[in-house]
């Protein structure tokens, strides 16, 4: 359980007496003078686990180290929004309208993306492409390929194949045969 999780989900963790591993999220270089992840660490000396901003990502992380596969298959990561939806109906429309100073603008800070498989595009608000931008920096590090089978969205890349998860599941038949 990250060390920033909301106080009301470390009581209902605790309540349902279930086993819990602590560790700090990576929040900015602990090498660095006056960094918080540093700071964090030496109020409670937990690990410190670069995540990426999102609980997908976090899973992912935690694949990695702990079970260390060749291949790491994801599902439900999109990072983005249907591109027909209208910006107002996103995360951060209201936030990005403050910014932006009017509705004409705040569509400057969206960027659309075509997916690999179907061509489909998907938008990001700054958010998103931020997180999108976090786990393309990991996955372009990590020592297997990671497949994505979410079939939508904007999560695609190096290190990064995109196939379905029908295809996925099949191949994971296959191997299971062997």
């Amino acid at each position: 359980m990250a060390s920033s999780a909301p106080e009301t989900v470390v009581e209902r963790i605790v309540a349902a007496g279930f086993s819990t591993y602590w560790w700090h999220p990576l929040v900015d270089d602990p090498t660095k003078p006056g960094s918080l992840t540093r700071e964090l660490h030496g109020i409670q000396p937990l690990p410190c686990l670069a995540t990426g901003g999102t609980v997908g990502t976090a899973a992912w992380m935690f694949a990695l180290q702990l079970l260390r596969p060749r291949v790491l298959a994801v599902a439900g990561m999109d990072l983005g929004y249907y591109s027909d939806l209208p910006v107002e109906k996103t995360q951060t429309y209201y936030e990005l309208l403050e910014m932006a100073g009017s509705e004409e603008r705040v569509k400057d800070y969206y960027t659309e993306l075509a997916f690999p498989l179907t061509g489909e595009t998907f938008m990001t608000d700054p958010t998103y492409f931020w997180y999108r931008r976090n786990f393309l920096h990991l996955a372009k590090r990590a020592p297997m390929r990671t497949l994505n089978c979410t079939e939508a969205g904007t999560l695609f890349g190096d290190n990064i194949d995109c196939v379905s998860l029908d295809d996925f599941l099949g191949r994971a038949k296959e191997a299971i045969r062997g």
